[in-house]
């Protein structure tokens, strides 16, 4: 976003979605430091929408849905 919000201020407008999660709302044991970054990112997010919104640059993020990773298949074997 430090990047691109000059290059979109002065283009006239733009769009910029930030990807996030869903463990931003809802944090679990053992992702700490990763909910916070995602929840940080999210704030991040709508903070600068408002503060872009007369540049006519809309700011948003998006969590997909939930996919199978290393990560998460981790997690899962140390609940069982």
């Amino acid at each position: 976003m430090r990047a691109a919000l000059p290059a979109m201020v002065k283009q006239g407008g733009g769009q910029i979605i930030n990807i996030i999660s869903g463990i931003a709302f809802t944090p679990m044991a053992q992702q700490s430091r990763y909910a916070a970054t995602k929840a940080a990112l999210n704030a991040l997010s709508i903070a600068l929408r408002t503060e872009y919104w007369d540049d006519n640059i809309k700011i948003s993020s998006a969590t997909p849905g939930t996919t199978v990773t290393e990560v998460r298949a981790k997690a899962r074997r140390m609940l069982h």
